[in-house]
C-alpha cells in the first residue's frame, strides 16, 4: 500500500495537467525510514530483509535488472530498483493501488506521471515495462523530481543492496511504513542479487562480519 506521493519542491511539475490531477488524490507524507541488519542515515532501526521473489515474477525482475545495469548502476543498484519494482506493483506495469493514487511498476502518482509525461513524452499509466523503466531512469536524471534525483546519486554506486534499497524508499518512492518497505525490498533486492548479479549475497561487508561474529 504504497505510492509515490510527488513531494516535489515549490515550481516542479506545476504544470496545468499536474495541478488538475493532483487535485483528484490526497497525497500523504512520508516519515523517516525503519530498518534491521545495519543501521543508515535516516533509519530508527536495523534491517531483516523479508522473502524473495515467486517463480512468475522471476522474467519482470530479469528484464529489470539489465535495464538498470545497463544505465550503469551497480549490481546492488540494480537489484535494488528490482526491489522498489517488485515491492511497488509485483511487477505488473498495469498495477493500480486498490483505492489510491499510485500507477504502474513503481506507482507513479498523478503529479509525478503528468511531469514525467510532459517532459518524457511517456504516459506512465500506459506504457510497456520497458518504458516505464526509461521513465524511471529519466525522472531520476533529468531533474524531474528532486527526491528522484537524490535517490539515483545513492544507487547507481551502490555496493549493499541495504543502502541502495534504503535511498529509493526514503527518497524515490517516500512511503508511508518505510520500516516494513525496506525489509521488504531488501529481500527481493537480495534474491536479484543471487539470481542475476556477479555476487552471491546482497549484504553489506558490515553485515556480513556481524554475521560472523561469535
Amino acid at each position: 500500500n504504497n505510492l509515490f506521493t510527488g513531494n516535489n519542491s515549490p515550481g516542479e511539475g506545476n504544470t496545468s495537467v499536474g495541478r488538475f490531477l493532483s487535485r483528484l488524490f490526497n497525497f500523504g507524507t512520508r516519515g523517516n525510514a525503519a530498518a534491521k541488519g545495519i543501521l543508515h542515515p535516516g533509519s530508527s532501526g536495523p534491517i531483516t530483509p523479508g522473502p524473495g521473489m515467486s517463480n512468475a515474477q522471476v522474467p519482470s525482475a530479469q528484464s529489470a535488472f539489465e535495464f538498470w545495469k545497463g544505465k550503469g548502476a551497480s549490481d546492488a543498484g540494480a537489484a535494488s530498483m528490482v526491489g522498489q519494482m517488485l515491492g511497488e506493483s509485483g511487477g505488473d506495469p498495469a498495477s493500480r493501488q486498490p483505492g489510491g493514487a499510485g500507477h504502474g511498476l513503481y506507482q507513479w502518482d498523478a503529479f509525478r506521471a503528468a511531469r514525467i509525461l510532459e517532459v518524457t513524452g511517456i504516459n506512465v499509466y500506459t506504457a510497456s515495462a520497458d518504458e516505464q523503466h526509461r521513465a524511471a531512469y529519466l525522472e531520476m536524471t533529468l531533474g524531474l523530481d528532486a527526491g528522484a534525483a537524490r535517490a539515483w546519486e545513492k544507487i547507481k554506486g551502490a555496493g549493499d543492496t541495504s543502502t541502495a534499497v534504503t535511498a529509493g524508499v526514503e527518497d524515490f518512492e517516500r512511503s508511508k511504513n518505510q520500516g516494513s518497505d525496506i525489509n521488504k525490498r531488501v529481500g527481493y533486492a537480495n534474491d536479484a542479487m543471487s539470481r542475476f548479479g556477479t555476487s552471491s549475497t546482497g549484504s553489506s561487508e558490515l553485515e556480513r562480519t556481524l554475521h560472523l561474529m561469535p
